[in-house]
């Protein structure tokens, strides 16, 4: 006999799509972000817990987003550069 193996997958708690480049998902206290040119995926820790909340924010004089804004139950928000990932301290 075969044993299947059993991943457990964590539910989609909000979804962002910057109808261009990226798709920010949060599942749990993880937030997930998919570069969709390069298929690179990267995972943001700093939540504590769930991640409610996931928006891009475009400067004006910008075509791509300059930083992606989350918050939690944690009680928490953090500013994501998108140019390379560091987090703001928590707001």
């Amino acid at each position: 006999s075969t044993e299947s193996s059993k991943q457990h997958i964590a539910p989609v708690n909000v979804l962002a799509e910057d109808h261009g480049r990226w798709l920010a998902l949060a599942s749990n206290k993880h937030l997930i972000v998919v570069d969709r040119q390069s298929n690179e995926v990267r995972v943001l820790e700093g939540h504590e817990s769930i991640i409610r909340a996931v928006h891009w924010f475009t400067a004006s004089d910008s075509t791509q987003p300059n930083y992606l804004v989350s918050g939690g139950d944690d009680k928490r928000l953090y500013l994501w550069n998108c140019s390379d990932w560091s987090r703001s301290e928590p707001v």
